[in-house]
This record gives C-alpha cells, structure tokens and sequence, in this order.
C-alpha cells in the first residue's frame, strides 16, 4: 500500500495526475419498479441510468479545455445484475479504466429523458447502455394479453400511484378493462449470482491497479448506484455473499494514493424512501437497520480531511460521515470535488 504522505484529498487533478472514477450500476429487477415523479412515472432502472449519465456529463462538462477534452480522469463504469459486464456500449470490461476522450466518443444522444434530470447545464448526451446485456424487460398485460410499453403507460402511473410497483413480488391491478399485470424480467443464467459481490471485486482491481501507476494523483472514487435492495438489510457475517462484498470494500478503502484513501459512495434511488439520506453520521443512523448496512460499505471520514464538501453541509468538523447519499444529492458534490481539486 502507498504510504500517505500528505494532506488528505489536498492535491490537484492535472492531466500528469488525473482522478479515476469507477461508477457501478445496479440492473436486476429494476425495470418493473416504478416510481411517482411530478405527473409522470418512470422506473427506477431508468432513473439509476439518469443518473449516472449525470454525473459523467458533470465530469465531462468539466474537463472541456477549448474544443477537446483535457484527460483529467480515467473512467470505469460497470453494470451488475445477472452478470457484471461494462455498461458502456462499444467499450468491454477489460478495456477500464478508459481516457476522458474515449469516454466522449461513445456518447449517444438521449431523447427520452424525465425533466427532472435536465436542466441548463446537462446536454442531453448519455454514455449508458438503455438495456442490460443480461437482462430482458418487463411484459405487461392487460385481461391477460400482452401489450406494449406505450400502451401501459396510463396503467403504469395508476399502478405508481397506488404504490404497487415497489412491492416484492408486484401486485397485478384491477382496470376497468381488466387485470393489469407487471411480468418481472427474466435474466440470463449466472454462475456467479448475485453478481454486485463480482462487481465490487473487480472494481477492487482496477482500482488497486490503477494506483500502482498514480500514486501521487487524488484517491480513487467509487460510486455504487442501486435501489439499496439488492443485498439483505440485516449484516449477517455468515452470508458468503455479504462477506465478499465486506471484503472488496475493505480491500478498496485499505489502499490508498499518498494523499489518502479511496472514496466509495453509495447512492441509493428508491421509491419508498420518504427520509432523505445525506452524509449522516453513524450515530444518526445507528438504529436504522436499512441505512446501517449501506453505510457498513460506504466510507465514513472526517470532515475535517474534506473540507470542501463540508461547504454544502451543515457539520460538526470532529464527527466522521458517511458517504451515503439519496438520488440527487451526489451531483453537486462530484462538482464541489472537481472545482475543490483546482484542475488546471
């Protein structure tokens, strides 16, 4: 492990010493969960795509340097649900990490997305496959016959409103034109299911590669978006399965470039949330099981080594914080660390 030698998180992001960011995206069962946003619905899948274009198109915006892109960062963006695979089309998983440039180039235009993920600054460009490799749609029915996404639109916001979407297994609808049903998708065979355990092993790798060769540059950041449902709540230290995940995050967390440790955050787009989760501290969560055993993965710091996050917050200095955050609050943040890391 390199030695940290200086300030924590102090350094500048320059293209001699660029940031590595490894974005992991939940997909099993999320295209069946929906959710209630202003008049529309949207599923829960699409909204964690959003998402996590969002935060690229950020990091993207801010690495422009007149008409190319100044290399920055590094990227790695993976995709877990019946398999890890990458999650940008064109570009496999043993090409990450991947340049700025390159990240650009596999853009695609979107044309779909919710107003609630735009606003001045977002370009309407994405970088995320619309569909798992592994995993199929939804079927919706009505009076037992299958009909098309567009079709089952005015039953989907009916079927969010009353709330049904999130519930494990989904509860069919009573129409007045019959019994509207949501078919979970089906995903392709693994033999390593589920896959999130996978998926933070080998963003491990990566990133404990990727330090070998920057070991001056600013510590790697993970960002983990999911519904916050896929593993059990409860931490049970007998679970091979919750152990592995334990384990790659320690693993990730115990590394470091010399100006600290890696940063994982966990960021979670759920439905039924009604609280909002934003940097809380453990002994404000401690009796939250559900919250608990997101934060047992995230990492949980000082404010007093990450200051300038601490700008947007109202926080005591000598508590330590989890990274733990609610849909919509990590894009400012990814923000507030690029301008703090001073990229020139």
């Amino acid at each position: 492990m390199t030695v940290i030698k200086h300030a924590p998180y102090s350094c500048r992001v320059t293209k001699q010493n660029p940031g590595l960011v490894v974005i992991l995206i939940q997909r099993y069962g999320m295209d069946e969960v929906f959710f209630k946003l202003g008049d529309t619905s949207l599923s829960v899948s699409d909204a964690i795509t959003w998402t996590a274009d969002r935060i690229l198109n950020d990091m993207l915006r801010n690495c422009v340097r007149g008409t190319s892109f100044a290399e920055y960062f590094q990227f790695a963006v993976i995709e877990y649900g019946a398999e890890v695979d990458s999650a940008i089309e064109n570009v496999s998983l043993d090409e990450f990490p991947i340049s700025t440039e390159k990240l650009n180039e596999t853009a695609h235009e979107i044309t779909n997305i919710h107003p609630a993920f735009q606003d001045e600054d977002y370009d309407r460009f994405g970088w995320i496959k619309s569909k798992s490799t592994h995993c199929e749609g939804p079927v919706y029915k009505l009076d037992g016959q299958e009909i098309e996404w567009s079709q089952a639109q005015e039953y989907i916001k009916k079927y969010c409103e009353l709330g049904l979407g999130w519930k494990t297994p989904a509860e069919p609808m009573q129409t007045e034109q019959g019994l509207f049903e949501v078919i979970p998708s089906l995903s392709k065979p693994s033999t390593d299911f589920p896959a999130d355990a996978k998926a933070y092993e080998h963003a491990s790798l990566i990133i404990k590669k990727w330090i070998q060769n920057n070991k001056c540059s600013f510590p790697p950041v993970l960002i983990n978006i999911s519904d916050g449902k896929f593993n059990d709540w409860i931490w049970d230290d007998k679970d091979s399965h919750n152990v592995r995940i334990f384990s790659a995050c320690n693993d990730i967390k115990n590394s470091s470039t010399s100006y600290g440790n890696p940063l994982i955050f966990n960021m979670v787009i759920d439905p039924s949330f009604t609280k909002t989760v934003e940097f809380p501290t453990l002994e404000e969560i401690q009796h939250d099981k559900v919250l608990m055993a997101l934060a047992i993965n995230s990492s949980i710091l000082h404010m007093e080594h990450f200051d300038y996050v601490a700008n947007y917050l109202d926080v005591d200095m000598t508590k330590r914080y989890c990274l733990l955050v609610n849909s919509y609050n990590l894009m400012p943040l990814i923000k507030q660390m690029m301008r703090a890391a001073d990229l020139s």
